[in-house]
């Protein structure tokens, strides 16, 4: 089987830690797979690496530009010629509209959603021009895969497409060792993920300085990811001397999954999401979770592993935070609940083996 994966962006995220997930694993199978997507990122890396083919795409872009649309189509036609691929699979959303209008289903076509970009939190102003432009790339795949049922509820609220082009593979994790922070006297939280507005981390630094002090001086955070809002957060620590804010930015991926094995709790406050890795990376490693109650997070996060506050609820945050902070059994025997659901539920082994039955049951 050839297999093409398209998808906007090389920065290391989500959806392209998917992306490296299965095209190692059919390179693994003796599959022949080729990525493209924006050059000069992790992913690029990842892809060489592992022995998959990287094609460069200088024309995608999240932004509308009808010369590079253009020009992004027809490097994508180039390449097609070239590999001669089985099945085209689109991710992300400008990769996953231009890659399908490309192909136009003439070679077997999947759209993985990771997301919808007409969500909650996007400006009106947008999402009306997003929903049809998903409506109408829909014509052109056979199916669309959706990492959460609640990503699948969204497509067919707003009647994206029929019912039966939509089905529901979770993402999947590896099991990690669990370890734990080394220092009893400190409860280390961790935040992963990109530092925009999708994101909330200031809800999550605000609701910790809110603490008293005695409990403010047992804690450390740490904030993984780069974005426009780094320089806010800087600001808002720099507000509370007695908090221990840490932003880490540049991090191989290895290394932040190592540095959530060190920590104690793991926080995500944002605004919408699909079905963060974050979150089940989290999990694996196994940390007690406090996030928001946004997108599919609800389907891997519950009362057995951790809290789910309100989307901006920055007093429901703090009160979470406070009992895992003062009660360490609770800590440990959520984080071995939140493990053994990662590991069944969110295996990375149950995804590859459904997405790749998925594949063959389309080409």
């Amino acid at each position: 089987m050839k297999i093409l994966y398209l998808i906007t962006k090389s920065e290391i995220g989500g959806a392209q830690t998917h992306v490296v997930q299965l095209a190692n694993f059919f390179v693994n199978n003796n599959h022949e797979v080729a990525v493209m997507s924006l050059p000069g990122g992790w992913l690029e890396n990842e892809v060489k690496i592992m022995g998959a083919k990287f094609y460069p795409n200088i024309y995608f872009s999240n932004n509308f530009n009808p010369i590079r649309f253009v020009r992004a189509i027809k490097t994508i036609k180039n390449l097609i010629k070239e590999f001669k691929p089985d099945i085209v699979v689109c991710h992300s959303t400008a990769a996953g509209f231009i890659g399908r209008v490309a192909v136009r289903n003439k070679i077997s076509t999947v759209y993985t959603a990771h997301g919808w970009s007409f969500e909650k939190g996007t400006p009106f102003w947008r999402k009306l021009p997003a929903m049809a432009a998903e409506k109408y790339a829909a014509r052109f795949c056979k199916k669309i895969i959706c990492v959460s049922n609640y990503t699948r509820s969204v497509g067919i609220k707003y009647k994206i497409a029929g019912r039966q082009k939509f089905t529901v593979i979770y993402n999947g994790v590896e099991k990690s060792e669990v370890r734990g922070s080394a220092d009893d006297r400190t409860v280390k939280i961790i935040f992963v993920g990109r530092l925009s507005k999708q994101k909330d981390p200031e809800l999550l630094i605000k609701a910790v300085g809110s603490l008293p002090q005695d409990l403010i001086k047992q804690i450390e955070i740490t904030i993984i990811g780069s974005g426009p809002k780094a320089g806010l957060l800087n600001n808002l620590a720099g507000q509370n001397k007695n908090l221990l804010v840490k932003i880490v930015d540049n991090v191989p991926r290895d290394k932040a999954i190592d540095m959530l094995k060190n920590s104690d709790i793991f926080v995500l406050s944002t605004n919408w999401e699909g079905l963060p890795y974050s979150v089940l990376e989290a999990m694996s490693a196994g940390l007690p979770v406090v996030a928001s109650d946004v997108g599919g997070i609800s389907e891997a996060v519950d009362s057995s592993c951790g809290f789910l506050v309100k989307r901006g609820d920055a007093e429901r945050l703090r009160e979470a935070l406070v009992i895992l902070i003062t009660d360490k059994n609770l800590r440990k025997q959520m984080g071995e609940n939140a493990q053994r659901i990662a590991s069944s539920k969110f295996s990375l082994n149950k995804m590859l083996v459904e997405t790749e039955n998925l594949y063959k049951t389309i080409i």
